[in-house]
């Protein structure tokens, strides 16, 4: 008899941290254990989760963090015993902030970008952060910073100076073989298409 089993732990200061974004009591969380036959939501977020490590996106730290912020706080919201506040209504990311934003990812794409450092430099709570950057583009930050990395990495073989390996380098995917997977998905074709066109 097989079992799949997918472990899950979250540091209680990020807890924290996102509690806060909730406008929770962040001092008086607690978990309360259900017993429930299934959690959807749960079950989604364990899958991307399996998926990620599996597709070798869970090794970008966006990913996980995107992940793990969206599992806190569904167990805040679900399973927590503190009562969130009245919820504030938000149209986007101001313009400036938004602006600033885009141009930390851009000069920023080569390092190791967390949602965390993107926040940070707008000075917006991560989750807030991240609900807001999506009403604004329509897209995730994790999302946002791979289609902006491949977009720069299409620039970088396009000047003919870069091989594919060297442009996933220099646009801050782990390897070749993750810059190709997400160029096929933006732009429909292999980067050594590109390269040969």
């Amino acid at each position: 008899m097989f079992a799949n089993v997918l472990l899950l732990a979250l540091d209680p200061v990020f807890v924290s941290r996102i509690a806060e974004g909730l406008e929770l009591d962040s001092e008086g969380i607690e978990l309360v254990e259900q017993r429930r036959s299934t959690d959807p939501t749960l079950h989604h977020i364990a899958m991307a989760l399996r998926a990620g490590v599996q597709s070798g996106d869970g090794l970008d730290r966006m990913y996980g963090e995107g992940l793990s912020t969206a599992l806190a706080a569904h167990l805040l919201r679900e399973y927590g015993a503190a009562v969130p506040g009245p919820k504030k209504q938000y149209g986007g990311l101001p313009r400036e902030k938004l602006v600033r934003a885009v141009e930390y990812i851009q000069d920023q794409l080569a390092t190791d970008l967390t949602v965390s450092r993107i926040a940070q430099a707008v000075y917006i709570s991560p989750y807030h952060f991240t609900k807001l950057f999506k009403q604004s583009t329509g897209q995730t930050p994790h999302r946002y910073v791979v289609e902006a990395r491949v977009r720069k990495a299409k620039e970088l073989l396009s000047t003919g100076k870069f091989t594919i390996s060297e442009a996933a380098y220099h646009v801050g995917f782990v390897d070749q073989s993750h810059l190709t997977r997400h160029f096929k998905r933006v732009f429909g074709l292999p980067p050594k298409r590109l390269l040969s066109i």
